[in-house]
């Protein structure tokens, strides 16, 4: 969709993206049958998934909020998903609704509470300990910040380095992999 919408005073345009999102994702599921999908949404060129990031998601309206957390039941099926970024995991900050239903789960340097509540009950026990996380310190390329990454095929408590890059480089990358047809 290309939106990019940055401050509490655009609240507006946000949850306006949000309701299209939601009718989209609605409309798909009741496409599947016709497309010959299946059960789920198969994305390619022509029939895209859709993905939206929200930064600093305990910022938004109550309305956004209950909009996300629709998007979030109906979607995952008609791949119209929903990224989010918040400095704190807690199910006070994220709500419980949120806490309890994400796919993916993506953990920097934190404490233990936030463990507990992002990998659940006993997540030190089994591994997910917030001590061997270090964020990154300076500018060199190859001082990587460290996560946890539950979700997409992991389950285990290993430990991911994130480094950063500029954004040329980025736009080099994306542009090769869209040359290749890769996302």
């Amino acid at each position: 969709m290309g939106v990019r919408v940055v401050g509490h005073d655009q609240m507006h345009i946000i949850e306006a993206v949000l309701e299209k999102l939601l009718k989209i994702a609605k409309a798909r599921a009741l496409l599947l049958g016709k497309l010959g999908m299946g059960g789920n949404w198969m994305p390619s060129r022509n029939y895209p998934a859709i993905v939206a990031l929200i930064d600093e998601y305990p910022q938004l309206s109550q309305r956004a909020k209950v909009l996300v957390v629709a998007i979030l039941r109906v979607g995952r099926k008609s791949r119209v998903q929903i990224g989010l970024g918040a400095q704190e995991a807690t199910k006070d900050a994220i709500g419980a609704a949120i806490a309890d239903s994400v796919a993916l789960k993506i953990v920097g340097p934190s404490r233990h509470q936030d463990i507990v509540q992002v990998f659940g009950a006993g997540a030190g026990a089994n591994g997910w300990r917030p001590d061997r996380l270090h964020p990154a310190q300076g500018e060199d390329p190859a001082d990587a910040g460290k996560v946890y990454i539950m979700g997409a095929g992991s389950t285990d408590p290993l430990i991911h380095k994130v480094i950063a890059m500029g954004e040329d480089e980025a736009k080099q990358r994306a542009a090769e992999r869209a040359a290749v047809g890769r996302p």
